[in-house]
């Protein structure tokens, strides 16, 4: 019998990146017992510990169970985990599809490129990011990429952005592509009143909430950390960790930061800093060259200025690398912003962008020992201690 190899064909390009991310998770998805407590223990957060931040997803887990144990929560975060995986490939392989001739070609290079940055969403897999709430919050930002563009449908962009602070109040760091990509849409409807006030509201939400969070004097019903982790304790057998509370809700930023962040900055995240990021400074100067191309094609004022806010938008991240230690994160973040920016735009085929993109496909082609450079640049990307940021 012979077997219909169409539908796989057509998206070759979806199963290609779905094969290659289940791949880097099977190699990097640690057991049960390797989680982090960092990552695992604001899921035990929620309103029995007070009006907290980060407890959005603790108040819905602990609405359906009393008690959570370990397996059970890595089998939750593993099928979140698949989901992202599979929602990616998707988009993705959906907009090198869309495209044509040489314009799609180099969309899959550029595929390929997010694929072996040690800060793609690889860095979830590892033992201590798996389960971190950033995982939550590319869900949502794909799933906004998705409505946005949907006539009715782009009403449920506020709370997409809402929800994904209410996750996690740093979440707003990944909000440049999903600002962008909302003003974009402004320009697309020929600035609708509807479409512009989704859009104040939407950053409205987001910065209030930010402010509310991150400031506004927390009510607990806990004396200290220790308290409220032996209280926590009682519903998992995960161990929680008295630090993880201490620093969201018993310490302020600069106690936090003397303490805490500006130790592990010099004597961790920095030194890694430096191994780091000259495997980004190509990906920096591609993109620096894609904005500005696009900014220099766009042919008016408004389209203008919406590249400018992705040639911009790594600046967004800039107090994260100063205040908090997470370096993985923050690049992911920060490429997260920038790659899907880009496949947003050529999905809403916004010429000047796939003009920008194409004159750099045709530097690499008249200037062939760069490609090669680069290829191999790839390749000690993937082979690199790297991607155990």
């Amino acid at each position: 019998m012979k077997v219909d190899l169409s539908f796989f064909k057509k998206n070759k390009d979806s199963f290609f990146i779905a094969g290659f991310l289940f791949a880097m998770l099977l190699l990097k998805l640690p057991a049960p017992d390797e989680m982090s407590s960092f990552s695992t223990t604001p899921y035990f957060v929620s309103n029995k510990l007070g009006i907290v931040s980060r407890s959005f997803i603790g108040n819905i887990i602990f609405t359906f169970t009393d008690f959570l144990s370990e397996k059970t929560l890595y089998t939750v975060i593993l099928i979140f985990t698949c989901l992202m995986i599979c929602m990616l490939s998707f988009l993705a392989g959906y907009v090198i599809k869309k495209l044509d001739g040489d314009l799609q070609q180099t969309a899959r290079f550029t595929a390929l490129l997010y694929l072996l940055l040690p800060t793609s969403v690889i860095f979830l897999f590892k033992d201590i990011n798996f389960g971190r709430f950033d995982l939550y919050q590319i869900i949502l930002s794909m799933i906004l990429s998705v409505v946005a563009s949907k006539k009715g449908f782009h009403y449920l962009c506020p709370v997409i952005m809402a929800v994904g602070i209410m996750i996690h109040q740093v979440n707003i760091f990944y909000m440049p592509f999903c600002v962008i990509a909302l003003l974009l849409e402004i320009k697309k409807s020929g600035f609708k009143k509807s479409r512009i006030i989704t859009t104040v509201i939407s950053v409205v939400a987001v910065v209030s909430l930010f402010f509310y969070y991150q400031f506004y004097p927390k009510t607990l019903n806990f004396a200290t950390a220790e308290e409220a982790a032996a209280f926590l304790q009682q519903f998992t057998d995960i161990e929680i960790s008295s630090s993880v509370l201490f620093g969201e809700y018993y310490s302020n930023v600069f106690e936090l930061w003397r303490s805490y962040v500006w130790p592990i900055l010099r004597g961790d995240s920095i030194p890694d800093l430096l191994f780091v990021f000259p495997f980004l400074i190509p990906v920096f100067v591609l993109f620096f060259v894609l904005w500005k191309g696009a900014f220099k094609k766009a042919e008016d004022s408004f389209s203008k200025f919406i590249f400018f806010l992705a040639l911009i938008s790594p600046l967004a991240s800039l107090p994260q690398f100063i205040l908090i230690n997470d370096y993985g994160r923050w690049f992911a973040a920060l490429f997260i912003n920038q790659f899907f920016t880009l496949f947003y735009m050529l999905y809403r085929k916004e010429n000047a962008v796939s003009e920008s993109l194409l004159s750099i496909r045709d530097f690499f082609k008249k200037h062939t020992v760069a490609l090669v450079m680069l290829i191999i640049w790839m390749a000690c990307v993937l082979a690199s201690a790297s991607y155990n940021m």
